[in-house]
């Protein structure tokens, strides 16, 4: 899609604008629309434009807007699924930020113990 497209070239801001205008004319996001943007924020910029990270830790995603796009999907009672889950946990690892990674494990995991989700891929 043009949305997978934008985020694979480090544009998740612009698919982010073309997915909101889709909305705006009625179309409803689903999942993987919402994995697509969740990816896109996730990305390390340096991996996509250099295809390596000269960034340690990782400065250059944006984990709390793949995280608000995460709740948001949730509020639209949108499940995310393994893949929206690794992707959180892997960029907030990036970026150093282990307790937020932590607190995106938890709470899956307590969803998938009251039957509401899924649990991430911890391998």
């Amino acid at each position: 899609t043009t949305a997978d497209a934008l985020c694979n070239a480090g544009l998740p801001q612009q698919a982010q604008e073309l997915v909101d205008q889709a909305r705006r004319d009625g179309v409803r996001p689903n999942e993987t629309v919402y994995n697509t943007l969740i990816k896109g924020y996730a990305k390390c910029r340096c991996v996509v434009n250099r295809g390596v990270c000269a960034c340690d830790p990782c400065v250059c995603s944006s984990p709390e807007a793949a995280m608000r796009l995460m709740r948001e999907m949730q509020a639209h009672r949108l499940q995310p699924d393994v893949v929206t889950l690794n992707t959180l946990v892997s960029s907030f690892c990036r970026a150093n930020r282990e307790r937020e990674a932590a607190a995106v494990v938890e709470s899956a995991v307590l969803l998938a113990e009251s039957g509401e989700g899924c649990s991430p891929d911890l391998q």
